[in-house]
């Protein structure tokens, strides 16, 4: 969703901060989310995609990972599709809400070329699976955290947790 094509024809792709839309400056600037529950996005996405494995067949996968930023979009809507929680890190949970979107791109890409994978980083606020919807079984997490950390009993607890919930929604981890 480079913000050299989407703005004009799509805003609301872009996430809503302080009730406003904030498209990113330029195709660089990567401090935001896009609005994982508007209209047409996954569509929009699923079209960029297509278009990539038709220009390389050879590939097989796609990454549908976040940006490395805090700001998801604060939409109702948005909001709606989220369980309200916070994760094993104090975050805000919006698994819900990404992978009901990542689910979607990726059925929309299996009509038209099948057997590609997708694969996406798992932390932040997506560090956990979801809760209200299936894990598609194209999709194939990376969970992040390093286990360097587990040294700590308490940490290496909440991840050893993290990590079998995530053995347990994705068929691929």
């Amino acid at each position: 969703l480079p913000a050299s094509k989407v703005p004009d024809s799509h805003p609301e792709f872009y996430p809503v901060f302080e009730g406003k839309h904030e498209l990113p400056p330029d195709d660089e600037y990567y401090q935001w989310q896009p609005n994982f529950s508007a209209p047409g996005i996954a569509e929009a996405s699923a079209n960029e995609i297509i278009a990539y494995f038709e220009k390389h067949p050879e590939k097989q996968s796609y990454s549908l990972g976040i940006n490395d930023s805090l700001h998801f979009d604060g939409s109702e809507e948005s909001k709606a599709r989220r369980s309200g929680a916070k994760n094993s890190i104090g975050l805000e949970d919006i698994s819900d809400d990404y992978f009901q979107w990542t689910n979607e791109v990726a059925a929309l890409v299996e009509k038209k070329i099948p057997g590609k994978k997708f694969g996406l980083l798992a932390y932040l606020q997506v560090l956990e699976p979801p809760t209200r919807v299936e894990v598609d079984p194209s999709i194939v997490p990376f969970i992040t955290y390093e286990n360097t950390r587990w040294e700590d009993p308490e940490y290496r607890e909440k991840m050893e947790k993290v990590t079998e919930a995530w053995g347990e929604a994705a068929s691929t981890l």
